[in-house]
């Protein structure tokens, strides 16, 4: 299609096609004209080519058509297609620019997105980096107080252990001497059993 300047107006380049007719098909009586073979090396032989020129014209004297009946029984020119060449070498190249504007523009366009969609791109990357980077700090420091208060578990309960094996040895001692201690130490040590037993190791 094309577009005029002034009115806006649109053209069609190709004009409405012609009202189907019946095919055109050779008459009964048509003579079928073989092409001689052009790439046969046989007829640069002086012989073969006299021989070939005697049975062209006695193909040609048998005829009963002349060369300027060929084109009798041929359709004519179709009209349409010389009034779509017209239109195209009319309004062809205000079609073509406009063709080209059209896509100058979708390329703008399409490339104006993909500014716009690395900007976003790059938006989300850098906000994903920053809170990462600021998680990461948190979890690094979670870590390392962990760690610190495992290590600090670690301390205590060794340091109950050696506790209670005092407790034992001075037990030990005191019934070696005659002088058996009976107090809560039993209880202390099965409190300090169920102490151990809620806060194993392993949770460190």
């Amino acid at each position: 299609m094309a577009s005029s300047s002034g009115t806006r107006e649109v053209l069609m380049l190709e004009a409405p096609p012609a009202p189907s007719g019946a095919p055109w098909r050779a008459p009964p009586d048509a003579e079928v004209v073989d092409a001689l073979p052009y790439i046969d090396g046989d007829y640069g032989d002086p012989a073969v080519k006299r021989e070939v020129d005697r049975m062209v014209e006695e193909e040609m004297r048998r005829g009963s058509r002349k060369p300027a009946d060929f084109l009798r029984d041929l359709p004519p020119v179709p009209a349409i297609g010389i009034e779509n060449l017209e239109l195209m070498l009319k309004y062809g190249v205000e079609v073509w620019k406009l063709q080209n504007r059209q896509m100058e523009s979708v390329l703008s366009r399409m490339q104006k997105m993909a500014v716009e969609y690395n900007e976003k791109i790059e938006t989300v990357n850098r906000e994903r980096k920053f809170h990462q980077q600021n998680t990461g700090g948190q979890l690094h420091a979670l870590t390392t107080e962990w760690q610190e208060l495992c290590q600090k578990n670690i301390a205590i309960q060794a340091a109950c252990v050696d506790l209670q094996n005092q407790i034992d040895q001075l037990k030990l001692g005191a019934e070696e001497l005659g002088m058996p201690i009976d107090d809560s130490t039993g209880t202390n040590q099965q409190a300090s059993s169920a102490v151990h037993d809620a806060h194993p190791l392993q949770y460190c």
